[in-house]
């Protein structure tokens, strides 16, 4: 199976996120169906074998800071537009944890923080598409971190379909 371990925001959040992507779209650009902080893609995986892994992961809830919408590779050659989470040293934890369990399966690029919230297929005018896109005005989302997700991931012509495999839950100490 495809997997990877997320973590998901509130309706509330995402409704903010759809808003932003509703801003930001145009022709060349493909938006996400549902935006969430990939804390790292595991690719074809058991998922049996993962679950057992990452329920030996603790970690408390802590709180993230949606601060800005930023583009990957860069703002030269932009492929992906992003909505980039504040550095907090409880994410990394956590990253390096899942990271730490999982590390038979390597990651491809270091973690970056972020909610991809669409794809650049093309574009005729790149000062166009990034003045639109810097025209959005971001207000700080904050939203709880309170558990993570393995999630599965089905490619389909519609877009990917994501299915929760597991979830686990933050300790309260």
């Amino acid at each position: 199976m495809r997997l990877f371990i997320a973590i998901e925001t509130s309706a509330e959040i995402l409704k903010d996120l759809v808003e932003i992507q509703r801003k930001i779209n145009m022709r060349g650009i493909s938006v996400s169906s549902h935006p969430n902080l990939t804390l790292k893609f595991l690719g074809e995986a058991e998922p049996e074998k993962i679950i057992e892994k990452l329920k030996a992961i603790s970690f408390t809830k802590f709180e993230l800071t949606i601060t800005e919408i930023g583009f990957f590779p860069n703002v030269s050659s932009p492929r992906v537009i992003y909505a980039g989470i504040n550095d907090s040293t409880e994410l990394i934890d956590l990253q390096n944890k899942i990271n730490e369990s999982t590390s038979e399966i390597k990651q491809d690029h270091p973690f970056k923080g972020h909610m991809t919230l669409a794809r650049v297929k093309f574009y005729k005018n790149k000062a166009a598409m990034k003045a639109k896109i810097n025209s959005v005005k971001l207000k700080r989302l904050k939203f709880p971190v309170t558990e993570f997700k393995l999630k599965r991931s089905e490619l389909k012509p519609t877009g990917p379909q994501y299915t929760d495999l597991a979830i686990f839950p933050a300790k309260d100490l």
